[in-house]
């Protein structure tokens, strides 16, 4: 074996263990890893409403929160551009509110339950590591409790409606923020949160209600 050989064999060992160390590094980084290492992540918000009742409900209004950072909520004006899911025809929307508390205004002149949402892409990866610092949550976040894998907040619903005596509505929102990639096999992490409120009459103004946000789910290294 001639020296150029042995020279070229060294050099490309070397390249190969540079490679190895650069995978192997890159690949336990989240999130810097899926730059450094050319990913491009499918990521996407979800977003979901429910509306139970045991009567018929007359001249509903709803203010619902809505996933918003920053003042902007790209749900809420994709429902309003028309791309969501399940719309009642007989449903009126607007956006409502600004800054850090932005609202679905939602009128209809009578309902039995409804359920519709919206699903949107995302140019840029998800914070699902700390989703209410970095990602689009349902807002306003009041009386934050920080745990190591849930969150739990109050926000605000508002809700009017003429009902019979008794009839029981329930309000359910949920929503998530996943990111999608693929390199040896698929990969995937997310954050989910919950909103709940029950009502036996209508209150006719802002309620508070318990929101439950969890995080960190999925897979955290890059490659393996």
């Amino acid at each position: 074996m001639d020296e150029s050989f042995k020279t070229i064999l060294i050099l490309l060992s070397g390249m190969v263990v540079i490679l190895a160390v650069f995978l192997l590094i890159a690949g336990n980084i989240y999130p810097d890893g899926v730059e450094m290492l050319g990913i491009t992540p499918e990521s996407s918000y979800g977003y979901e409403v429910s509306l139970t009742s045991s009567e018929t409900l007359y001249n509903v209004t709803l203010f619902l929160p809505l996933p918003s950072d920053q003042g902007y909520s790209v749900v809420g004006y994709g429902i309003l551009n028309g791309s969501g899911y399940g719309i009642p025809t007989n449903m009126v929307t607007d956006i409502f509110g600004e800054g850090e508390s932005l609202f679905l205004k939602a009128t209809l002149p009578e309902t039995d339950g409804m359920k519709f949402g919206i699903n949107v892409d995302n140019k840029v990866l998800i914070d699902t590591i700390d989703p209410i610092l970095n990602s689009y949550v349902i807002r306003p976040v009041m009386d934050l409790q920080s745990g190591e894998s849930t969150d739990t907040y109050k926000t605000y619903i508002y809700a009017s409606y003429d009902a019979s005596p008794g009839a029981v509505v329930t309000i359910d929102i949920s929503e998530e923020g996943r990111n999608i990639w693929k390199v040896f096999s698929e990969k995937t992490n997310y954050f989910d949160e919950h909103v709940s409120l029950s009502l036996t009459k209508s209150p006719d103004k802002w309620e508070k209600a318990d929101v439950s946000l969890s995080k960190e789910k999925g897979d955290y290294s890059v490659l393996f």
